[in-house]
């Protein structure tokens, strides 16, 4: 079953229980297709980490993709099925992340040049920020960014770029 049914039936089934809610079931279906996807991934990420014993840099990855994400935004995939399955590929590779200094400084320079440019990209509708906040997104993208310059992680580069991106809008691409 496709987790956008699961989240809408669950919804139903709440509202169907709990009837002053039935105003909400818009919003309680947002917040279980969120948690249906970010389960499954923090449950497959953490099984591959220990058994790669890469567990540390999965969840640093996990971690800089997502709180970067949060404030610039970025494309989404078709499905959260697809969202679950790249999101557990890419932070499992991610995890294998290992660049000289030159080259971490680059990335995380190309970094934060897409994030100057492109952020926040394709958030409309998808925050509970107003859109005059936008700006000071992109400024907390940039300094978050930023913070590898001092950091100086690998893993965390190169979540940065993945994420960075995901904020470019390559034609032919999505765009809701």
């Amino acid at each position: 079953m496709r987790i956008s049914v699961l989240a809408t039936r669950l919804a139903e089934g709440i509202v169907k229980e709990a009837p002053e809610f039935s105003t909400r079931v818009g919003r309680i279906r947002h917040t279980l297709v969120f948690l249906l996807n970010i389960v499954p991934i923090l449950l497959l990420t953490t099984i591959i980490g220990l058994v790669t014993g890469r567990l540390a840099e999965m969840w640093t990855v996990l971690f800089s993709f997502a709180i970067l994400r949060q404030v610039s935004g970025g494309l989404h995939m078709g499905t959260s099925e697809m969202c679950i399955l790249v999101t557990t590929i890419g932070a499992t590779v991610l995890s294998f992340a290992q660049f000289h200094l030159a080259a971490l400084h680059t990335m995380t320079l190309a970094s934060l040049i897409l994030v100057v440019i492109f952020a926040p990209s394709r958030i409309e509708g998808r925050t509970l920020f107003p859109k005059k906040y936008f700006k000071y997104l992109k400024v907390a993208a940039a300094i978050l960014v930023l913070s590898n310059f001092f950091i100086q992680s690998p893993a965390v580069a190169a979540a940065f770029l993945a994420q960075s991106l995901m904020l470019i809008r390559w034609k032919g691409g999505e765009t809701r």
